[in-house]
């Protein structure tokens, strides 16, 4: 049985950018996503915010510690590998706070 609720999916980036952090920022954020995939309402969570310029459409961030996590969250019933999911959250980055925006 699946632990979580959501259906994670990431950019093909992703992986490189986790494999740059130190073993403890990595640690927090793959500890930042586990909240995301268990949580009820991932846009209610603390440190989770829409963000609104236009070209961020549609995209949501996570904070951890100076990282940021930029996902979309995509409601609606999905069935994987005999499995049932609220929706998919995608991850499109990790990236430190000050190449985020």
């Amino acid at each position: 049985m699946a632990t979580h609720l959501w259906h994670l999916t990431f950019d093909e980036d992703v992986p490189d950018q986790l494999s740059e952090l130190g073993f403890r920022d990595r640690m927090a954020i793959f500890h930042s996503i586990k909240e995301l995939l268990e949580a009820e309402n991932p846009s209610a969570l603390t440190d989770v915010r829409k963000l609104l310029e236009k070209r961020h459409l549609g995209l949501w961030r996570k904070r951890q510690g100076d990282y940021r996590i930029l996902f979309t969250i995509s409601a609606g019933q999905i069935e994987h590998q005999n499995f049932v999911y609220k929706g998919m959250i995608h991850i499109v980055a990790v990236v430190h706070r000050s190449k985020a925006y």
